[in-house]
């Protein structure tokens, strides 16, 4: 029985997948739409189209991974008391999420955080964990 009332974790429902819309498909577009429609631009057009485009999407990665967790552990807290009593698939979905976090931390902060060719290929690794564990967590939910 979950500890917080149902239409409340409803709201924190919405919110999770409101959270993984905002992050996987803010990489989906920086990955597969911005980056190929960028290619065809001079570099110097490409680079400031990238960084103007970048400096409007990235408070909204934050923010979804943001919301993502605090939601994350309102549901696993209200629905299984812990994570020790989680079912596989969440601890599943917490370790491909915090693995996403740290590459999105290393692409912000770490020694690579100028180079546009190692920001894509983050994006990318974060892209393909995300659509990976969507998918894996589908599977294991019907189970």
């Amino acid at each position: 029985m979950p500890s917080l009332p149902t239409a409340l974790l409803d709201i924190v429902t919405a919110l999770h997948w409101l959270a993984i819309v905002a992050w996987i498909g803010g990489l989906f577009f920086a990955c597969l739409v911005l980056r190929p429609a960028l290619s065809s631009l001079p570099a110097a057009t490409r680079e400031q189209a990238w960084q103007a485009t970048m400096a409007r999407l990235l408070p909204w990665l934050w923010a979804g991974m943001a919301l993502l967790f605090i939601t994350g552990l309102a549901q696993v807290y209200a629905i299984f008391g812990s994570f020790r009593f989680a079912a596989a698939r969440v601890h599943w979905m917490a370790a491909a999420a915090s693995l996403m976090l740290a590459l999105f931390l290393v692409m912000r902060f770490g020694p690579w955080r100028s180079s546009q060719r190692a920001h894509h290929r983050l994006l990318a690794a974060q892209l393909a964990i995300g659509l990976l564990t969507l998918l894996a967590i589908n599977h294991l939910q019907e189970r």
